[in-house]
């Protein structure tokens, strides 16, 4: 406990500027690219294909032409191609800016800090306390919902779609809500993950505008659905519903049935620490309407994100949990046990680190220590006889 006093003296010392919060952030950045540096080449954009799965030039055609079906009309149906039809919220948003490759990369980095921005926000406004919330935040930056942003550069753009819904609970406002929904689930419709979340916590949240915000997202969702429903019929624009490959599949269940809880585990790593200390305060306190329409809607994630291969990247839409752990750890732990919930928290994710120290295979988001992809692109500088 005295070390853990100490530590805590000494952010206290670090983070004493007003402005914190944003030093905290890019702290967590430069934390989360030291543990998972993507591809130099595939950042440059002077590699052959971009990432080990690339769909930069799926943009690139959206981009000039965001309702054009015949971009799609060579895809398989059990292709990630023909899912990205609809997914028309990041190239739209090229369009109206101009926005090429390198724009919306570094707005996905940009995205990725305002996450951290986000953690560490909340966490401060609701224990008011910097050593949790650095605990927190660098946790975040160390499991893979926190750094895809940066380790995704093959033209995906999960971190648009989650992004802006944390933005919506920060902001706190019906509009923020509503963008929020339309953007997001345009981007991605995985997106309903995190908006399911964001409603069972605005649903027992404590504030008297709370059924206005959850109204509001539901008048987004039906927008959504609408625009959808408008776009395919009009310009033909469709999704395949089930596919072997890619869609969603009962088969794809079974064969996922060996990563069930290595996957479920690096969804939040050493935060399950807190999600499970804050799963047990509801439980003791009998607040089992909460428990259940939590654990049930986080189980119904589960087994649709294992129904499909991309598993990780459709468990990341999950993150919205940390929120609600925070939320309501904070009331029924003391300032002190918080403490000692976050500090195993971080311990946890520094020793199970998404990427392993020589780097991991993920086809959406290859990388490796900073030092280690580093000293690999000299070399291949190198031995290319450009150095």
């Amino acid at each position: 406990m005295f070390a853990l006093n100490n530590i805590e003296n000494k952010i206290e010392q670090w983070y004493s500027s007003k402005n914190w919060k944003f030093i905290a952030t890019v702290h967590a950045f430069l934390l989360a690219c030291l543990f998972s540096f993507p591809r130099i080449p595939d950042l440059l954009n002077t590699s052959a294909c971009c990432q080990n799965e690339s769909y930069w030039h799926i943009y690139d055609m959206q981009k000039n032409a965001p309702f054009d079906k015949n971009i799609f009309k060579d895809a398989s149906p059990e292709s990630h191609h023909s899912n990205m039809a609809l997914r028309i919220g990041v190239p739209i948003l090229g369009k109206i800016f101009h926005l090429n490759r390198a724009f919306v990369l570094a707005l996905q980095y940009l995205l990725g800090m305002v996450l951290f921005y986000c953690v560490v926000h909340f966490s401060y406004e609701n224990i008011n306390n910097k050593f949790i919330s650095i605990c927190f935040i660098f946790s975040t930056a160390l499991i893979y919902a926190g750094k895809m942003a940066f380790v995704q550069t093959g033209g995906y753009f999960d971190t648009f779609a989650i992004v802006p819904l944390l933005a919506a609970m920060m902001i706190n406002k019906h509009w923020g809500y509503f963008i929020g929904v339309i953007f997001s689930s345009f981007c991605d419709e995985r997106a309903v993950v995190s908006i399911g979340f964001i409603a069972l916590y605005l649903l027992f949240h404590k504030n008297k505008e709370r059924y206005y915000h959850i109204i509001s997202i539901a008048v987004g969702g039906i927008t959504y659905i609408i625009l959808r429903y408008y776009i395919t019929t009009a310009y033909g624009l469709v999704t395949p519903a089930v596919s072997q490959a890619y869609g969603l599949a009962i088969s794809t269940l079974y064969k996922n049935k060996t990563h069930y809880l290595t996957e479920i585990f690096k969804n939040f790593e050493g935060l399950w620490v807190l999600m499970i200390a804050s799963y047990y305060c509801l439980f003791v306190n009998h607040k089992y309407i909460i428990l259940i329409l939590i654990s049930g809607w986080y189980l119904i994630t589960c087994v649709v994100s294992f129904m499909v291969w991309d598993m990780d990247r459709s468990l990341a839409y999950s993150i919205p949990l940390l929120f609600i752990a925070i939320y309501h750890i904070k009331q029924y732990v003391d300032i002190q046990g918080i403490k000692i919930i976050a500090a195993i928290s971080l311990l946890f994710c520094f020793l199970f680190p998404t990427n392993p120290i020589m780097g991991a295979y993920n086809k959406y988001g290859n990388s490796n220590w900073f030092v280690i992809e580093f000293a690999r692109y000299v070399y291949e500088l190198y031995t290319a006889g450009k150095l």
